[in-house]
């Protein structure tokens, strides 16, 4: 499945509003990230995440519930 995160832009930059990741469904409410993000601030490969469908049915990113040891503590500080 997908996930999509919403992205600031500043100006042309990120040149997405959304970054869309792989995850894998756990059954449970929540998911693991299945790839490195580019523009996401936060998170990083191998996280556990919940996750909520919007309106549309797309998948967004709720709270991290298991960070992955896959990014710097710094870099997680959003």
């Amino acid at each position: 499945m997908k996930v999509h995160f919403r992205l600031e832009t500043d100006g042309d930059w990120p040149p997405a509003s959304v970054e869309s990741l792989w995850a894998f469904d756990r059954g449970d409410g929540t998911v693991r990230l299945d790839n490195t993000p580019w523009f996401v601030r936060g998170v990083a490969c191998g996280d556990v995440l919940t996750t909520h469908p919007d309106e549309d049915g797309v998948h967004r990113p709720g709270q991290v519930v298991s960070p992955s040891q896959n990014a710097d503590p710094a870099a997680r500080a959003v």
